[in-house]
């Protein structure tokens, strides 16, 4: 994947130019910005609001998503969208793009990044923004479990989430907040894994994090349960997902 630099100050890109042309996004202002056309964002909840557009690439249009990023917490009420860094390639949106190209190069399923822009606002502060590829004819893993009600295929999804989540394991990638809500599910079953905000390449780390990242995932599908009848989790479901991880592990030590 070929990746350029562009400075426009106040304004720094990262571009995906195997995907378009620098001039799309240093031109079209409002690309990265909320844009009333494409009606209310798709999602909101403080970490981030993420709009669906197209956008013009080498090969046609080609569906998008753009996220820009949020300040979660009780500091969202006094500083909604600025970030402070030493420079902008510190900055979130740097670090998750990057990250996203390692992924991608590493044939993990994630979105393919397309385009980042940090706009600084005064002194270091910035806000940032990040399109990435549309997963297309996908939904959440929350909102798959609500539909779903009991199928008979059940099983087979969640050996396919826990088979997922081991292929990043086994590459040593940390996702910061892997709930059911940063988890896709295609109409053909197939996995993707969303939202690499403070996610991190760990080759070298001495902790347990990846018992500790499960966990986490656990205690948030427990969460969604208690909030929403409908919701589908038991511990079959729970054990149905460890088998499918322990099974990638052993598919992957043959």
């Amino acid at each position: 994947m070929n990746v350029t630099e562009h400075h426009h100050a106040p304004t720094h890109y990262l571009l995906n130019t195997d995907l378009i042309d620098a001039s799309i996004v240093t031109t079209d202002l409002s690309l990265f910005e909320s844009n009333p056309a494409t009606g209310a964002p798709h999602n909101d909840n403080g970490r981030g609001t993420v709009y669906f557009r197209s956008l013009k690439s080498h090969s046609g249009s080609i569906p998008v998503v753009v996220k820009q990023y949020r300040r979660g917490g009780m500091v969202r009420h006094l500083n909604k969208n600025l970030y402070w860094h030493s420079h902008y390639s510190q900055s979130r949106v740097w670090l998750e793009f990057k990250l996203l190209v390692k992924m991608t190069t590493m044939g993990l399923p994630v979105p393919m990044p397309v385009a980042g822009r940090v706009k600084r606002r005064f002194l270091q502060w910035y806000e940032a923004s990040l399109i990435t590829q549309e997963i297309e004819q996908s939904i959440t893993f929350a909102d798959s479990l609500k539909q779903r009600l009991g199928n008979a295929d059940d099983q087979t999804l969640w050996n396919n989430v826990g088979a997922t989540i081991k292929r990043f394991h086994t590459a040593n990638i940390y996702h910061a907040d892997l709930n059911a809500s940063n988890i896709l599910v295609t109409e053909t079953d197939h996995i993707y894994l969303i939202d690499f905000d403070k996610g991190r390449y760990l080759p070298d780390s001495k902790t347990d994090w990846k018992k500790s990242n499960l966990e986490r995932l656990q205690r948030s599908l427990l969460k969604y349960q208690s909030n929403n009848d409908q919701f589908q989790f038991s511990a079959k479901h729970w054990q149905a997902l460890i088998a499918g991880y322990e099974h990638q592990s052993n598919s992957a030590t043959l």
